[in-house]
């Protein structure tokens, strides 16, 4: 299964926000607590967050109706995304 524990938190956000035109991806803010960062997001108007764990990494939440197989979009959009973006740019 694909995971997002390659990407840093800056990275996720990066991909998040280029899809939210295309995608209907979201993202409603930012929110920080001491142990994780919090993206609120919407996806077909559900509400999902994408918690970044200090300690475990990243992991994407159901909040609410959305059901797993929206998340597991969201997570291969994330990184397509990001993959799309790295091979874009010069080395």
């Amino acid at each position: 299964m694909m995971n997002l524990y390659n990407l840093t938190y800056s990275e996720i956000l990066e991909a998040l926000n280029k899809m939210d035109a295309v995608y209907g991806i979201v993202v409603e803010k930012e929110a920080f607590i001491p142990e994780a960062n919090l993206i609120l997001c919407r996806f077909k108007g559900e509400r999902f967050n994408l918690k970044y764990d200090l300690n475990y990494g990243p992991d994407i939440e159901a909040i609410g109706n959305i059901n797993k197989s929206d998340l597991e979009i969201i997570l291969q959009l994330i990184l397509q995304h990001h993959h799309a973006a790295n091979n874009n740019t010069i080395k």
